[in-house]
């Protein structure tokens, strides 16, 4: 052989198998409370204005309310200058969906914490999903307090609080979404094999990455790469990570649970003897 076909021979060969990492039944239960979670909160604001104008260009009455600038933008949050098409009141609303997101932290937190686990480069960082839940929490308690104080008597100081509270909670989320998204580029993923699960790497990457650009000061150059809004396209994103989690891990149980003639459902069919 000649060496540019020694060459192409080198370089045809299939790259060498990465650590396998199973996917655990008490993730995919985690992951399943999440989603649920995540739906039932979301659905306590569907009564919001529709068109409602929040502020700094935001689209979700979550994060305009959870980033005030000052207390003109809790205001507009709270009294938009649209009518309201349910009887529930705006501030009921938010009420709701905050206590509904105290099951939401619960959840999050938990499948972050044992996705964190699950993989071997991101093992002793468990305490972020911990960190992010406690300011998660304190976010809340300061956002229930805003809901209990006229809004006349809401202070610049109380916004400006509860803005950087809240930005350090996204702070911790965008980090554990790079640490998944980086320990999923040295394993393979159960059922996935190397391209799957570095499909899912980049996805997790770039919405921690996208993320902690919604976090920093907003720059005014280069224009429009640091936003709040930022903030919204990473909990999009970041939606695709446990998703694939429950729907693979899923499929990989039922892939390795024996049929009744005791044969695993993946398994190659032998022919008979």
């Amino acid at each position: 052989m000649t060496a540019s076909g020694n060459e192409y021979g080198q370089f045809s060969k299939r790259l060498p198998p990465l650590p396998p990492v199973a996917i655990p039944w008490v993730a995919i239960v985690a992951g399943i409370f999440m989603i649920v979670t995540a739906l039932i909160e979301n659905a306590q604001l569907r009564g919001y204005p529709e068109g409602a104008p929040l502020h700094h260009d935001l689209t979700r009455p979550v994060l305009a309310f959870e980033l005030p600038h000052d207390r003109r933008d809790i205001q507009v949050t709270l009294a938009p200058p649209v009518p309201v098409s349910q009887g529930t009141s705006i501030s009921d609303m938010f009420y709701h969906s905050l206590y509904a997101d105290f099951l939401f932290i619960l959840s999050y937190a938990t499948f972050f914490l044992l996705s964190l686990r699950m993989l071997p480069w991101t093992k002793r960082l468990w305490w972020l999903a911990l960190a992010a839940a406690l300011f998660d929490v304190a976010e809340n308690v300061l956002l229930i307090r805003i809901l209990d104080t006229p809004l006349n008597s809401i202070t610049d100081a109380t916004a400006a609080t509860e803005r950087v509270v809240s930005l350090t909670k996204w702070a911790f989320i965008a980090l554990i979404l790079m640490a998944i998204g980086w320990a999923l580029t040295k394993v393979e993923l159960k059922p996935f094999a190397r391209p799957g699960t570095g499909m899912l790497a980049i996805v997790t990457l770039l919405a921690g990455m996208i993320g902690l650009t919604g976090i920093v000061p907003e720059f005014p150059w280069p224009a429009g790469w640091f936003t709040n809004r930022h903030i919204e396209l990473m909990t999009m994103l970041s939606a695709v990570y446990p998703l694939v989690v429950v729907g693979a891990g899923l499929y990989g149980k039922w892939r390795s649970a024996p049929d009744s003639s005791g044969t695993r459902k993946g398994s190659p069919d032998v022919a008979p003897a």
